[in-house]
């Protein structure tokens, strides 16, 4: 949660660990050691994060807090966490109309 110099909340997301199995996809040996990294060798479950909610008060529209600002934001916080607690993936429920904001942030 960001708050500004008033203490009005300017803007939040929500974060939760999320297990994806690999079991029905369909990735080659090459894609599975990759995605299972290192010492995961038999592993069909991957451990990362869900980014489940980011929003702004649209009242900051006006202080310049723009979606990219606050989606850089979250994910800093992201590399934290991951670096104390590990993770190999972060996903993203969003609305449809927004994943052109997402693409364009670097998510595929």
């Amino acid at each position: 949660m960001l708050v500004d110099e008033e203490i009005n909340i300017v803007a939040y997301y929500s974060l939760a660990l999320k297990n994806i199995s690999l079991d029905n996809l369909k990735l080659t040996k090459n894609e599975l050691k990759k995605v299972r990294g290192f010492g995961h060798s038999s592993s069909n479950v991957i451990s990362g994060f869900l980014v489940g909610q980011l929003a702004r008060n649209d009242d900051c529209r006006k202080k310049k807090l723009y979606g990219k600002i606050f989606l850089d934001f979250a994910i800093s916080q992201l590399i934290k966490i991951q670096n104390s607690i590990g993770g190999r993936f972060v996903l993203i429920d969003c609305a449809d109309e927004l994943l052109k904001f997402y693409r364009d942030n670097g998510f595929a």
